[in-house]
């Protein structure tokens, strides 16, 4: 791919136009003021230094640009690469899923045990022969018996299966379940199981499955890049058959949308794998209008959980804990009774479901709270409102259960700092009713998925735009008036190349703000041991690119500041008088190279680091949506400190300063830190983080987000309320999500009142914590 080949000289290409801008700019200072105080016949004949400077800077632009041609033609990969690239991704899959079954407490003490059958509507599979086989002509199993089903799924006639159920009965659960065996069971021949939410597959852009896995690859391991395939590891695994794709809620799509993905799959698959997740009506529905089936699937669903398997399920979360046990005792009996009491009806309605189970333990039996008011008719009449009391009082239970972690890092289950319930609830309202109102096409709205680099797309005002703009331009611009002002004696070439930089940052950063709103994040991996070899080739690459250029630039301006006001009388005297001056140029800009070097330097080594940190190291993991905004947030931050210095060194080169030279050099980088900013908007690619930080920013000012939205997300999915696929974060249940857009604008007093069914421990013990 032409973008992809192109990508690692991206940072080279922005140096030097940067560079080239930064020229433009002095030396449009330098005429400005000289027509100021000398009239138009001096600033002609300076102008004809001008264009000899510039002369010679385009012609060592295109030596370099020369230089870095792009290579031949890339050679076929190997059968042991593609297995060692995919060796590589399944480590990554399985310590990633590993920690994500963690913070789900999947096997704590151990998996529900919801059993799954096949479905007994034959209109909803392809014929039995298509797609079971002899070894698996029933599929049948339970979740906690994950090795048995694993068996059967593996002896399906082309490994493709569906799972169907209503919501909140364990399909997601279930298909992390299978793909935690199966990459820890694979061989290097087996395809590795990548898990991924098919809301974001656009069939009309990628109508291949294996074009979009490789992009979704590409951005949720990028450390991919780092095996012997290179920059084409996503491409090679998808198209080489190393992939079983386990894609995840087609219900959340809109009818159109479902029934493309359907045909789609039926047409790229091939004989490959797949395990598809749906709601059983959205699936039924997609069957009927798309007159097809998923070709050789076979569909499963679940049965309810019966009350004596929950009564079991909930006795095992107790074994320890004797005293409670004891205040449980009735429940328990309750659950295993025969026929239902009016008293227990809705309890056993909402044990009946893997979700309702859940929201039981995390509630009651964790906190510790008194569960007799679950049998109380006249506290909760009805299944609706125990299941209403139970999400009410998720936030408070996890918050109470997690106290804060000591240390993060090691603690990955345990929040970094402790948070307010109310507060939590009313961020987290927000932000489902946020994805409630994102447009999906076709006139339809809410999504599953939170990309935090998106929010800005569909939360900032028309104004955001410019407003940055002008905002970053003043900053530049004002900051160069008060140094010009306060630290130099001759401010006017400062004050017009400030005046002149600011409009062309702002600007800049104006028309560019709409577009900018739709990068994606860059990855960044500044881990330098075992790379300290190739550092130090890209450290002496940028330092000769930067060298060149720099010397350029700061040569020839202070030439045209002597020169005009010393030579003022012989550049109006004789035609050779350009002869003479190119003579002296040419002599000043070697006295430069030598001046010039340390700094170039400098700039050689954030430029190198910045390019060696979007190569990622052979040792990786799947992006989290804290990585993602750590790494982009990093090189952004690089690419705003590596402006500093060359603007900074324009800047003290257009004017006298008083006292030493080092009060000068601080000036003109006090004026490099003003245009920070502005050049961070308008100068490269990936600007997602500071996009995000205009829209929480403003989002934060409206109170309806936290200013650090992406480390309050992490803490709310250590405590367990969302979860991570790849840099995505969701809701941990679809309902939680739906539950909290419902009551998104509630007063904290009403929330207040909701509380009072809040059951205090009464024991001893302290609540569980984690």
């Amino acid at each position: 791919m032409a973008g992809v080949a192109n990508r690692t000289g991206l940072w080279w290409r922005a140096g030097a136009a940067g560079a080239g801008l930064l020229g433009l700019a002095g030396a449009a200072a330098a005429l400005a003021v000289v027509l100021w105080e000398r009239g138009p016949d001096t600033t002609a004949d300076v102008a004809q230094l001008v264009a000899v400077g510039l002369t010679l800077a385009s012609v060592a632009v295109g030596i370099l640009a020369w230089w870095r041609r792009p290579p031949g033609p890339e050679t076929a990969p190997t059968r042991e690469d593609i297995e060692q690239a995919a060796d590589a991704l399944a480590e990554m899959v399985a310590a990633q899923w590993e920690q994500e079954a963690e913070l789900r407490s999947l096997h704590d003490p151990e998996p529900m045990p919801v059993r799954w059958r096949l479905t007994d509507r034959p209109a909803l599979m392809d014929l039995p022969e298509a797609a079971l086989s002899e070894e698996a002509l029933t599929l049948e199993g339970t979740s906690n018996e994950i090795a048995g089903l694993s068996a059967k799924y593996r002896a399906l006639h082309r490994r493709r299966l569906v799972l169907l159920g209503g919501p909140g009965t364990g399909k997601t659960t279930l298909a992390v379940q299978l793909l935690r065996h199966l990459v820890r069971a694979r061989d290097s021949a087996e395809p590795v199981p990548v898990l991924l939410s098919v809301a974001h597959w656009n069939t009309a852009t990628h109508p291949d499955w294996r074009d979009w896995m490789a992009q979704r690859l590409r951005q949720d391991y990028p450390a991919l890049r780092a095996t012997s395939l290179g920059e084409r590891a996503p491409e090679r695994l998808a198209h080489s058959g190393c992939i079983l794709p386990v894609l995840d809620g087609l219900d959340e799509l809109s009818a159109p949308n479902r029934v493309a993905v359907v045909g789609a799959l039926n047409r790229s698959l091939g004989d490959g794998p797949l395990i598809l997740t749906s709601r059983s009506a959205e699936f039924a529905q997609t069957v009927r209008e798309a007159d097809e089936v998923l070709s050789s699937s076979a569909v499963v669903v679940p049965h309810r959980l019966r009350r004596a398997e929950a009564a079991d399920y909930l006795d095992q979360c107790l074994r320890t804990r004797h005293r409670l046990r004891q205040r449980w005792a009735p429940v328990l009996t309750e659950l295993r009774a025969g026929p239902a009491s009016p008293a227990s009806a809705p309890l056993r309605e909402m044990v009946a479901t893997p979700v309702g189970l859940w929201l039981l333990r995390t509630v009651y039996l964790e906190t510790h709270a008194d569960p007799r008011p679950l049998l109380d008719p006249g506290r909760f009449p009805t299944p609706e409102l125990l299941r209403k009391h139970l999400w009410d009082q998720l936030i408070p239970a996890t918050i109470q259960t997690r106290t804060p972690s000591t240390d993060p890092p090691t603690e990955p289950f345990r929040p970094r700092k402790h948070h307010n319930p109310e507060q939590v609830r009313d961020w987290l309202s927000s932000l489902a009713h946020h994805l409630d109102t994102i447009p999906t096409g076709e006139g339809r709205h809410g999504t599953r998925d939170f990309a935090w680099w998106e929010l800005a797309r569909h939360t900032l005002p028309r104004s955001a735009g410019p407003m940055v703009g002008i905002l970053t331009g003043l900053t530049g611009g004002l900051v160069t008036w008060l140094v010009a002002a306060f630290m130099m004696t001759r401010p006017m070439f400062l004050l017009f190349f400030g005046l002149l930089l600011g409009l062309i940052t702002g600007f800049g950063g104006t028309i560019r703000f709409p577009s900018l709103m739709a990068d994606s994040p860059a990855f960044a991996d500044f881990r330098i041991k075992k790379r300290k070899h190739r550092l130090l080739s890209l450290v002496a690459k940028y330092t000769l690119a930067c060298w060149i250029p720099l010397s350029i630039v700061l040569g020839l301006t202070p030439w045209l500041i002597v020169g005009y006001r010393e030579f003022d009388s012989v550049l109006g005297l004789a035609p050779w008088v350009t002869l003479f001056a190119l003579a002296g140029f040419v002599i000043w800009s070697i006295v430069v190279l030598l001046g010039v070097l340390p700094v170039a330097l400098v700039c050689g080594l954030l430029l190198g680091l910045t390019e060696l940190a979007a190569s990622p190291a052979q040792t990786g993991s799947a992006s989290t949506p804290l990585a993602t905004w750590r790494a982009d947030r990093s090189l952004n931050l690089l690419r705003m400190i590596g402006a500093v210095l060359p603007i900074g060194l324009v800047a003290t080169s257009l004017a006298e300063h008083e006292g030493t030279l080092l009060f000068g050099i601080a000036g003109g980088f006090l004026v490099g830190l003003g245009f920070a900013p502005a050049v961070g908007f308008s100068v490269g690619r990936h600007h997602a983080w500071p996009v995000y930080l205009v829209a929480t920013f403003y989002l934060g000012w409206k109170k309806r987000l936290p200013r650090r939205l992406v480390p309050f997300l992490d803490d709310a999915h250590r405590l367990g309320l969302l979860r991570a696929v790849g840099p995505i974060y969701q809701f941990r249940h679809a309902e939680l999500q739906d539950h909290l857009a419902r009551t998104y604008g509630e007063s904290s007093a009403a929330t207040q009142g909701q509380a009072s069914f809040t059951a205090v421990p009464v024991t001893s013990e302290e609540p569980t914590r984690r």
